[in-house]
C-alpha cells in the first residue's frame, strides 16, 4: 500500500520525469491496490488486533529513523 502511494505522489509531483514504463491507466491501478490494502488491514484488524497493531507501530517506528537518516544525509 505505501508503495503504491509513493508511486502515484512521485507520478504527480514530477510528471515531466522520465519514466521507464509506461502503465495504462496507472492512478486507477493505485487506487485499486490502494483500496485493496486497506480492506485487507482492516479485516485484519477485526480478526486479530493485536498483532496487527504491533505491526503498525514496528511500521511506524521506521518513520523517525528515516528522518535521522535523512538529516544525516
Amino acid at each position: 500500500m505505501l508503495s503504491a502511494l509513493a508511486v502515484a505522489r512521485l507520478r504527480r509531483s514530477q510528471p515531466r520525469a522520465r519514466q521507464r514504463f509506461r502503465a495504462p491507466a496507472l492512478t486507477l491501478l493505485c487506487v485499486v491496490w490502494i483500496v485493496a490494502a486497506l480492506l485487507l488491514v482492516g479485516n485484519a484488524w477485526i480478526e486479530t488486533p493485536g498483532i496487527v497493531f504491533g505491526n503498525l507501530v514496528f511500521t511506524a517506528a521506521g518513520f523517525p529513523l528515516y528522518l535521522v537518516w535523512r538529516r544525516f544525509q
